[in-house]
């Protein structure tokens, strides 16, 4: 943060890619990112924002003149609030660590923390998480359906496949089919380290259908956009279809 330039390095010197000095993760790093002129730089260039503040993004980092494409892996609501309840009460690295989580039940915490709810509605009509209504869900319908290439976590292989597909990238190489494996626990042939996702946390899963589901699901907008955004996966993958086939004959 108190780099005045952008810079690019690689914080690991066996994988071949590079990041930039810019924290997109949050707003004040995307404002940073805006004020040292992020997408518009052509030394060092940038080629792909990995960020959760779509609105922020949209708003801060992109224009008429620098635009940008948006993929995005979407994963269920009730999986999402499983994997943010016990992640958090275990991750003392991060500045949302809650502790105190861990004193207590996923049922309870529920409870309390409704507006978790609906994180993916908040997230992209930029609108508070305890007013949100129909008609933010129906914006955010559209906002999915007119400007994202969705990926599923639930099918997370072909997801990464349909967006390098979609950007032009040869992903058949062994290489990179390995790192793909790694990423969903997927392992490929002589490859034992692609046992466990690098970024993964064991911890219980809620039955579909029990009273825990229904808790966490009741009254959720996300579980709804959800479904939608299933639909959308499915129409997706027709037109992609269709572009491949076009683009071989």
């Amino acid at each position: 943060n108190e780099e005045t330039s952008l810079v690019e390095f690689k914080p690991w010197k066996r994988y071949d890619w590079s990041v930039i000095n810019v924290d997109t993760t949050t707003r004040a790093g995307i404002l940073r990112a805006q004020e040292l002129g992020l997408v518009s730089s052509k030394d060092p260039k940038v080629d792909l924002v990995v960020s959760g503040e779509f609105d922020s993004v949209v708003s801060h980092l992109f224009d008429k003149t620098n635009r940008g494409k948006v993929f995005a892996m979407f994963r269920h609501p009730v999986e999402r609030l499983e994997s943010l309840f016990y992640y958090l009460q275990k991750a003392n690295w991060e500045s949302t660590f809650h502790p105190e989580w861990a004193k207590t039940s996923l049922r309870d915490w529920a409870k309390t923390h409704k507006g978790e709810k609906n994180w993916m509605v908040h997230k992209l009509v930029n609108k508070d998480v305890h007013s949100l209504t129909m008609d933010d869900l129906e914006l955010a319908k559209q906002i999915v359906k007119e400007k994202i290439l969705v990926g599923l976590e639930s099918k997370f292989v072909e997801s990464i496949h349909r967006f390098n597909v979609y950007s032009g990238i040869d992903d058949s190489s062994k290489e990179r089919q390995s790192c793909i494996a790694s990423l969903a626990r997927v392992p490929t042939k002589g490859d034992k380290q692609a046992t466990r996702a690098s970024n993964s946390d064991p911890h219980p899963k809620t039955k579909p259908g029990s009273a825990l589901w229904k808790l966490l699901t009741e009254d959720s907008l996300d579980v709804l956009l959800y479904e939608y955004i299933e639909e959308i996966y499915e129409h997706q993958g027709e037109m992609i279809g269709l572009n491949i086939k076009d683009s071989a004959e």
